[in-house]
């Protein structure tokens, strides 16, 4: 009797997906499967297109996820998931997609606004980690005026160096790798002889001293992008194992661009239990601050609580929410409202939107006239502006 048995690779599989829904981790799956497949048939970092089945331990049971499955199958899947549970994971998508993206920062009244477009695409994926490919594809634009030619045209040359990034995501949402950082710096060294040879003068050697400082250090540029508002609503670790009532708990914290660092939030994503009528999949981020640190502190730029107990008074309070629109073929973002806010004076409260501008248009009309029913006039400033985008 053969000791293995095999899967039937479908449409939309990937190493993860698989590996988790037979019990195995990626490793466990793709070692046992080299070790008895035909050379041609090995596995490497994800499934080649003519692979049609993996070749598993006859003593693992096959399932998937919201299938019924045998007692004994089920001890194994509850040592992975809670029984009931839908697991929300991305899954392979050959194609970049492309988005554009408006940030308002609104401190005290005073309103600006950032749009520009980008691409994202998942390269690589497995039980911890994804490795996606950014790029930013546009012009960027300031309170709707382009910015002047020599500031422009150094904008240009200095992201032709950052971009495009190869950023290691972790399962829970966090930055936490630069794949492609030997490359940036290959690419500003380039650039920095270019801006040379087409300017002159002190200021060109302060700007690329400067850029240099942060470009040419990986943790400083990790630790810049990890306060970049869109790839911290992007990422925000609402893919993972949802509990029955199709929730899922984290705590996270959020840049408000304060000397005082990143804010404590408990933060509960709420995964919509079918479809909606445009066929999207919606998640809603709720979170409100857990952060230890009183109002004063932030005021004061303290990483630190300065004591022991918080006068309710001086208590920090605020909360963000994030809307999720996702494509139920891959889990991918097709859409994000987010909303950030603490009540206090001096910090302002930030909304970042994000689109993808290969949807239709009418499904971009259909989801306006949705969120504008249930959000009111917020909703509704929000979905005049994503089709300013799109024209």
């Amino acid at each position: 009797m053969n000791n293995f048995s095999t899967y039937q690779i479908r449409k939309g599989d990937t190493l993860l997906s698989v590996a988790i829904a037979l019990g195995y981790s990626v490793e466990e799956m793709v070692t046992f499967h080299n070790a008895h497949c035909e050379p041609f048939d090995s596995i490497e970092d994800s499934f080649f297109p003519d692979l049609k089945e993996v070749i598993i331990p006859v003593k693992k049971s096959r399932y998937t996820f919201f299938e019924q499955v045998e007692p004994e199958e089920k001890q194994v899947l509850q040592k992975r998931v809670p029984e009931n549970s839908p697991y929300l994971y991305l899954k392979e998508n050959p194609n970049a997609i492309h988005y554009g993206v408006e940030i308002h920062i609104d401190k005290s009244g005073a309103i600006n606004t950032i749009k520009y477009e980008m691409s994202m695409k998942l390269l690589r994926s497995n039980e911890k980690y994804h490795l996606f490919e950014m790029d930013k594809t546009s012009a960027t634009y300031i309170n709707d005026a382009e910015a002047d030619s020599v500031a422009e045209e150094i904008a240009v040359i200095t992201a032709g160096a950052l971009y495009p990034l190869q950023l290691v995501i972790s399962a829970s949402g966090e930055l936490v790798e630069l794949k492609n950082f030997d490359e940036i710096i290959g690419r500003w060294t380039s650039a920095q002889l270019k801006l040379r040879k087409q300017y002159t003068g002190e200021w060109i050697g302060k700007y690329i001293e400067l850029t240099s400082r942060t470009l040419s250090d990986q943790g400083l540029l990790l630790n810049s992008l990890r306060n970049d508002y869109v790839l911290r609503s992007y990422f925000n670790g609402i893919y993972g194992v949802y509990t029955a009532d199709f929730s899922l708990h984290k705590e996270s914290t959020f840049p408000f661009g304060l000397d005082a660092g990143e804010i404590a939030f408990s933060v509960t994503h709420y995964m919509e239990k079918h479809l909606d009528e445009y066929h999207l999949k919606r998640i809603t981020s709720v979170a409100e601050v857990i952060d230890l640190r009183s109002g004063n502190d932030i005021e004061n730029g303290f990483q630190f609580p300065s004591n022991g107990a918080v006068d309710v008074a001086d208590k920090l309070s605020g909360s963000y929410t994030v809307q999720y629109f996702l494509d139920p073929a891959n889990n991918f973002i097709r859409t994000l409202l987010a909303e950030y806010s603490l009540d206090l004076d001096q910090v302002p409260k930030i909304t970042v939107m994000i689109s993808d501008l290969e949807s239709g248009e009418e499904q971009h009309q259909q989801l306006s006239a949705d969120i504008e029913e249930q959000n009111a006039e917020k909703q509704k400033s929000f979905w005049t502006r994503v089709k300013q985008i799109l024209d």
